[in-house]
């Protein structure tokens, strides 16, 4: 059994409609398929680590430094590279196929549940065509989010919901734009837009 290799693996902000903790997952699996234990920032974002002293730390003590390379390179990698480079670490560039990435998108329904989630609202009424305003107001703040973060058709948002047509969700997303207390809720679930 061959003994191990620590390296140090570097990825950049993902895109806001991904699910970022399932990206770095799959980096995770494919870097420790290739014989390492990957060592990252990401993995101390709960406590205060400054991720320049951690790489000036870390990077004379592994083998290797992988850079995912999907949604570019950031400073941290850039330092990295060069701290790598400073030191005769070889590096690997990588990516995952794009097909996988395309899978990670957070999808209308998932966006729902968050969205109820976040309000303490039961999803089932939520979906109903209840004219409650904090019912209303809490299917407006999911129409914005998933038009935000999502590739979804107007449709499709609204199909979630039951009762949301593509002009119901082009309204209710403007509303959760424009209307002041509406637009509180938005930023109550995920902060200042």
């Amino acid at each position: 059994m061959s003994e191990k290799k620590a390296a140090l693996l570097l990825i950049p902000e993902t895109d806001k409609d991904i699910r970022r903790s399932d990206y770095l997952n799959l980096c995770i699996d494919r870097v420790i398929k290739e014989g390492y234990i990957p060592l990252l920032p990401a993995l101390y974002q709960s406590v205060p680590v400054d991720q320049q002293d951690f790489i000036r730390v870390t990077i004379k003590n592994v083998s290797k430094v992988f850079f995912y390379v999907n949604f570019g390179i950031d400073f941290i990698m850039q330092l990295a590279l060069d701290k790598a480079i400073e030191n005769n670490i070889p590096v690997a560039f990588r990516h995952i196929e794009r097909t996988v990435v395309d899978e990670l998108h957070f999808t209308p329904l998932q966006i729902f549940y968050d969205v109820c989630k976040k309000l303490s609202y039961d999803p089932v009424v939520v979906k109903k065509d209840c004219r409650k305003r904090e019912y209303v107001d809490a299917r407006y703040v999911y129409f914005r989010r998933a038009r935000e973060i999502t590739k979804a058709t107007l449709e499709q948002i609204g199909d979630v919901v039951n009762n949301g047509d593509h002009a119901t969700v082009s309204w209710g997303s403007k509303q959760a734009e424009t209307v002041s207390q509406i637009r509180k809720l938005y930023e109550k679930c995920y902060g200042e837009k």
